[in-house]
């Protein structure tokens, strides 16, 4: 009876079953790969901006250590030429020792370490 225009029931039902647990489901394997890429990325673009900083605190370090070298060897040059480390005599080497070390510990608690 049902002729040249009728319909297949099982083929119309299967492909709308699987069609709609089939179609998700490969959309979200393409997602999972698309999120784990991009995760992936903005890892890098983290580590990146971390090593970016890590230098950068290196760089002021090292400069603001600089600072404080010239500025104690300017201490130093002038202590030399007022004639105060002639009157102070070996004192005036260890004095400028642990002169250095102390700046140079005020200046890492200050960078924080």
């Amino acid at each position: 009876m049902g002729g040249n225009n009728s319909f297949d029931p099982v083929s119309l039902i299967s492909s709308m079953v699987f069609g709609a647990v089939l179609g998700p489901q490969q959309g979200t394997t393409g997602g999972r790969g698309q999120d784990a890429s991009a995760a992936a990325e903005a890892e890098a673009a983290q580590q990146a901006a971390e090593a970016r900083q890590r230098a950068d605190r290196k760089k002021a370090e090292a400069a603001l250590l600089a600072k404080a070298r010239q500025a104690e060897r300017a201490s130093a040059a002038q202590n030399d030429q007022d004639g105060t480390s002639d009157s102070l005599g070996g004192a005036s080497g260890v004095s400028g020792v642990a002169s250095a070390n102390l700046a140079t510990g005020q200046l890492k608690a200050r960078l924080g370490q």
